[in-house]
């Protein structure tokens, strides 16, 4: 299967996010959401696996989504 490449750092999830996501899901189009494992800090709150943990809840059960972490 081929995705639609996001990659971020998804401080923190918000609805902008997903719209843009769901726009494409909405079309059958699949969505690769790699997220970058960043060290918490101000501006990065969430540690990537709470990131990731958060978009799998909003997608689970879609199998057009695939949730990473990346370096």
């Amino acid at each position: 299967m081929t995705y639609n490449l996001f990659i971020g750092r998804y401080q923190s999830p918000h609805k902008g996010h997903q719209t843009i996501f769901n726009e494409y899901l909405d079309n059958g189009l699949p969505i690769l959401i790699a997220i970058r494992d960043v060290l918490p800090d101000e501006k990065n709150p969430l540690h990537a696996e709470e990131v990731k943990s958060i978009w799998e809840a909003i997608y689970r059960g879609n199998p057009l989504v695939k949730i990473i972490k990346i370096n």
